[in-house]
């Protein structure tokens, strides 16, 4: 029989309910572990669980049943029984080393399903912070494995990846414990952050290693975000392809569980792969699907922004003034909602998580040498010493890219390149020296040119240019240049960058965003990740420091 909620706290099942809710606690608790896999039954069961816990108004099984009740309601409904066991804290049970951090991480992970990050990043760090107090290894590496998912879509690539690397630590130690959902997620974590260091192959190392623990573990979800995630790799790699038929295999699987997150990435870069196969009215469609995701939920990752560059563009080219004017406002809101979202993490995280870790390292250290009797001096030496460590980790970043930003400058880019590509080559291409020797010298003609700002140009035009066929200008690149072709063609263009704002000073009063475009890139977002990969600092920051100069 099923359960009828006419509204919070308001539970009501008729004949079944009414003798289950008689049965003593523990029976309740063990049918409710159960059936936990029956949506049906455990509701039941945790209906009972509540009502025999409200009527019999029995205070230490009050967060239990606002548990239970949580568990399996709606989110809104959920969201208000969580809060009321975070409530009872102090009014019907003492804090211990679940509750209340249990109920702060599941809100956490309410709010973000429903796209609210700021509830989301504030539930999860006070979740952490009640987990650490209290010494629950299991809650502290959920809620650190949260936080570092938000470190990623905030673009902090670098700690979302460290965060996860030390939490798959954790899970490989502790597979049985933490369970199979929590072992997957933290594989696929790693796997991500890789990926959106541009570290292709470790993330296509993970990709591989998670698609067979899924496979083992029987999860189609978590195997379907593999494949996804591989799909991508194998886009950014150049082989569009093959990336296409990955996503296809996938989609039906995400169209039936309404994973609108993952149906907005799969169609991008559907879209991209199109577009680079010569598909154009196909690759559009997909990319308009994007925008269908967003109006759904308000919120895309970061990098799918792309999507409205490539639409404005298109129907500029096209004379479509209407559309284009259409997508042009689309992408104000998008950038809107990524940049205020971005801001709140960035913020909340450094004051929240990463500032505190530091204070909870030196704490340890105080703690650890109270026994000595220096003890006051080291205290008072540990908090000077915990003092530069904050301001070294609020402007490291400047300090590094200062160095980055002088050593740039000493070193003339376009001079390397010719360098690299005259080097002397002694291991076998696979082609033909004749027509080896022909592709060099036309790659030489063609960086000469500035012809790869084009945005269009891609590894099927550039060989008709050549009179060749793709798979030998591939191989060539990949051999002469030691890298594959989107690469060289993002590195040429970074240089043509760098050169224009190291020379033009007229260049860097332009916006990031035209001067991505002018450069040949889609989008100012993936101009900067290129710039900073190659580079090790943004373009913002290098133009800041060229107008210092005065140069």
């Amino acid at each position: 029989m099923l359960i009828v909620r006419s509204g919070y706290g308001q539970i009501e099942g008729g004949q079944v309910l009414d003798s289950l809710w008689q049965k003593d606690y523990e029976e309740l608790i063990s049918l409710y572990k159960e059936y936990n896999d029956s949506k049906e039954k455990a509701l039941l069961y945790a209906s009972a669980f509540y009502k025999k816990t409200m009527l019999e108004a029995n205070d230490q099984m009050k967060p239990r049943a606002f548990h239970f009740m949580a568990r399996e309601s709606s989110d809104e409904e959920a969201i208000k029984y969580y809060d009321s066991l975070i409530e009872s804290v102090g009014k019907y049970y003492e804090p211990n080393n679940y509750y209340p951090a249990a109920a702060y991480i599941n809100k956490g992970k309410i709010f973000y399903k429903k796209r609210n990050f700021k509830e989301s990043i504030d539930n999860y760090i006070i979740g952490y912070n009640t987990a650490k107090k209290f010494n629950n290894p299991n809650l502290i590496f959920i809620a650190k494995s949260n936080i570092g998912i938000l470190k990623n879509r905030a673009g902090d690539f670098d700690q979302a990846l460290d965060i996860h690397l030390e939490n798959f630590n954790y899970v490989e130690a502790n597979d049985e414990r933490v369970g199979t959902n929590n072992y997957l997620a933290a594989l696929y974590s790693v796997a991500d952050a890789y990926r959106n260091l541009n570290l292709l192959d470790s993330a296509s190392f993970w990709n591989r290693k998670g698609i067979e623990e899924s496979i083992i573990r029987n999860n189609e979800r978590r195997k379907n975000h593999f494949i996804l995630n591989e799909a991508v790799v194998l886009h950014l790699q150049g082989e569009y392809l093959k990336s296409i038929d990955s996503i296809e295999k996938v989609l039906p699987f995400i169209y039936n569980v309404g994973d609108k997150p993952n149906e907005a990435v799969a169609h991008f870069y559907l879209g991209k792969n199109y577009l680079n196969t010569d598909k154009e009215a196909l690759g559009i469609e997909y990319l308009k699907k994007v925008d269908l995701v967003f109006q759904e939920t308000k919120d895309i990752l970061p990098e799918l922004s792309e999507a409205y560059d490539i639409l404005t563009d298109h129907y500029r080219e096209k004379g479509d003034v209407e559309n284009q004017l259409i997508y042009i406002e689309k992408l104000i809101e998008v950038d809107s909602a990524i940049t205020v979202n971005n801001a709140y993490l960035n913020k909340q995280i450094t004051a929240k998580y990463d500032i505190p870790e530091l204070i909870n390292e030196k704490e340890k250290l105080i703690q650890s040498l109270k026994n000595d009797q220096n003890y006051l001096a080291l205290v008072f030496l540990l908090s000077v010493l915990l003092l530069v460590i904050i301001i070294a980790y609020l402007y490291k970043r400047q300090i590094v890219y200062k160095k980055r930003f002088n050593a740039i400058i000493s070193e003339d880019s376009e001079n390397k390149r010719k360098t690299e590509s005259t080097e002397e080559l002694k291991t076998d291409s696979g082609i033909p020296e004749e027509i080896l020797n022909k592709l060099l010298e036309k790659l030489s003609k063609f960086e000469n040119t500035d012809k790869y700002v084009n945005k269009d140009v891609s590894l099927q035009t550039l060989s008709k240019d050549f009179e060749t066929n793709p798979k030998y200008l591939s191989m060539t690149i990949n051999y002469a240049k030691k890298k594959n072709f989107p690469a060289y063609i993002n590195d040429l263009r970074i240089d043509y960058a760098m050169k224009r704002l190291k020379n033009d000073p007229s260049f860097r009063k332009y916006t990031v965003k035209a001067i991505a475009t002018d450069c040949g890139f889609k989008s100012a977002e993936t101009f900067s990740k290129f710039f900073y990969k190659k580079n090790g600092i943004y373009p913002s920051y290098f133009i800041k420091q060229l107008d210092k100069m005065g140069v």
